[in-house]
């Protein structure tokens, strides 16, 4: 019998919380499905402070976050920064995993450039 694969051994790393409480893992989805937000954050999007990028797979896929919803975002978020990762769909951390951590390095630098700490005080 053989070295178990490192991409197999990842799948059975990243699922094996899931797959020890299945019943109430399902639960636990079955409750964020359902859930709603308290309040709308919408009408309180220009009140941000802290920089936000999003990042959006090129790729056509179902679910994720609409146009509507990043032209709000664009509109109302003071420093608003949209990046768009070519081949990758929904599962962004997955299938472009150094495109996600070359973008959260450009935020770390262009964040360094402002005194953020100072702007968080009260």
């Amino acid at each position: 019998m053989g070295a178990i694969e490192p991409r197999v051994r990842r799948l059975q790393v990243y699922t094996a919380g899931a797959v020890a409480d299945l019943d109430g893992t399902l639960k636990a989805y079955l409750r964020i499905a359902d859930s709603r937000e308290p309040e709308r954050v919408g009408r309180r999007l220009h009140e941000l402070r802290a920089p936000v990028r999003l990042l959006v797979g090129a790729l056509p896929h179902q679910g994720g976050i609409s146009a509507d919803q990043v032209r709000l975002l664009a509109e109302q978020v003071p420093r608003f920064t949209l990046d768009s990762i070519p081949g990758a769909g929904q599962y962004l951390f997955e299938e472009a995993p150094d495109a996600v951590v070359a973008a959260i390095r450009r935020s770390d630098r262009s964040s360094r450039t402002t005194p953020l700490a100072q702007e968080f005080r009260p």
